[in-house]
């Protein structure tokens, strides 16, 4: 009964509603001035995540009309689906080196390296973009290019040289050279050490490491064949240690060379032991495996890796079974020897160069097998030894970020504390330690490459958040 009396009530209000007050005619809402006005809700926002890639991270023209063009290929998605009829504008950092038009085409315009952007502005207003760099060659004679002078030729690590000859011996130091066509030739020296051991490394072409390789004397050493024709850079660089032999490069051979784009001037220099110079890491440690130079890798050290990643102008300086001070190994000589020599296979005086960025100091692996095996007592003397070294560093790069690293092999007490020890009394705000975590999957101990790799990429990071400061 309750339900029924409360039904004919409502109903009777409703009734009455729409008889005097129009019953769903919003237009009468605005007559009564008690009732809010609606607001109009705001446009959904663009929730979707765009994105725009290059066909690669820099472009290579020569300064004239056969090869000073080329046309952008942007690919636009939205998530993962790609715009077909996606429009991007088109801006270049420096246009006296580099032009770019509405439709992408990019023309040289003199000798140089500038970057360029492709821009997608979505209906929404939110944009996406992508950047790559240019880099303008301009020609160089063969006579040029053999002068090996650094205006035609990019040199990377200490080189002794002599004259009209690039002499390789320190691991990871290299020569970069830009032609075009579809392939370069060397005339190449190669001295063995008398152990009969190859001498290996790697030949990087337009950027991309190419296959691990031993290097032989000859007069036309094919470096690269068999490519595109176009313009394209290529280096040499050696994986074996600086005992190991030499790679001396005699000259060049090209059907047309060009003039290499300046390096970086950031500046890094890397001083260690067998862990930098990539001893055993192509090889999974095992029994009865011996290190060698067929699997051992500086190319493929944190080290190197490193360098590269940070577009670094960089030199490693390194010797298995170094130390500090100590010599543990019986070679006769330590890292406070061995960092003031060009080469120690001449051991021609080094210039050294004030302006350094970053060094990175990875030693103390062989100083604590000195102090487990050899000499107990040293312990009290390596912080002291360490000490003095980082000194001999900060005298002759007033400036540069020094970073101590330790750990990839284990780490040792006594060595641990000592580097923290001597980098306290430094009390120098750009000297700083980095530990790092044991890897010791490679021949002997030793850091397998995948291990080096993720080192590099943790040192990258740290140094960027040094630089940063």
């Amino acid at each position: 009964m309750k339900l029924k009396k409360t039904l004919s009530l409502l109903l009777g209000v409703l009734f009455a509603a729409c008889l005097f007050g129009g019953c769903g005619k919003t237009g009468d809402v605005s007559k009564n001035p008690e009732t809010p006005t609606p607001e109009t809700p705001d446009p959904p926002q663009d929730a979707t995540v765009y994105s725009v890639s290059l066909e690669t991270e820099y472009f290579l023209l020569a300064g004239d009309e056969e090869a000073g063009r080329v046309t952008l290929s942007p690919v636009v998605k939205a998530g993962k689906t790609v715009l077909d009829n996606a429009v991007c504008g088109y801006s270049v950092e420096d246009d006296g080196i580099a032009s770019v038009d509405e439709a992408g085409v990019v023309t040289a315009a003199a000798y140089g390296t500038t970057t360029v952007t492709a821009t997608y502005t979505a209906e929404s207003g939110k944009t996406a973009y992508a950047k790559a760099a240019v880099k303008v060659f301009t020609g160089a004679t063969a006579e040029e290019v053999n002068s090996f002078d650094e205006k035609y030729v990019n040199l990377y690590g200490r080189m002794d040289n002599s004259e009209g000859v690039v002499n390789i011996d320190n691991c990871g130091s290299g020569i970069e050279v830009a032609f075009y066509g579809t392939e370069l030739k060397a005339k190449l020296t190669v001295t063995q050490p008398t152990n009969g051991m190859k001498i290996f490394g790697h030949v990087f072409l337009d950027g991309e490491m190419q296959e691990f390789t031993p290097f032989v004397s000859g007069d036309s050493v094919v470096l690269a064949e068999g490519l595109e024709e176009g313009v394209h850079v290529a280096a040499l660089h050696k994986s074996s240690e600086i005992n190991e032999g030499r790679i001396s490069v005699k000259q060049f051979y090209a059907d047309r060379f060009l003039r290499i784009p300046e390096k970086s001037d950031f500046k890094m220099e890397f001083i260690g032991d067998s862990i930098t110079c990539g001893y055993g890491d192509l090889l999974m440690g095992a029994s009865g495996i011996v290190r060698n130079s067929e699997n051992s890798d500086a190319c493929l050290s944190y080290a190197f890796l490193t360098g590269k990643q940070l577009n670094a102008d960089f030199s490693i300086i390194s010797y298995s079974g170094i130390g500090v001070k100590a010599d543990r190994w019986g070679a006769g000589f330590d890292m406070t020897d061995l960092h003031t020599y060009t080469s120690l296979q001449t051991k021609t005086p080094y210039r050294y160069d004030a302006d350094m960025d970053v060094v990175v100091l990875n030693l103390g692996t062989n100083d604590a097998s000195y102090i487990k095996d050899v000499n107990p007592s040293y312990r009290k003397q390596f912080p002291v030894d360490y000490k003095d070294f980082l000194t001999h560093l900060r005298e002759i790069y007033p400036d540069a970020y020094i970073v101590c690293a330790y750990g990839m092999m284990g780490s040792f007490e006594a060595v641990d504390k000592g580097i923290k020890q001597a980098v306290e009394e430094m009390n120098d705000p750009k000297i700083s330690y980095k530990k790092f975590n044991e890897n010791t999957a490679g021949v002997n101990g030793h850091p397998y490459y995948t291990a080096h790799a993720s080192y590099a990429k943790q040192l990258v990071t740290y140094l960027e958040t040094l630089l940063a400061e």
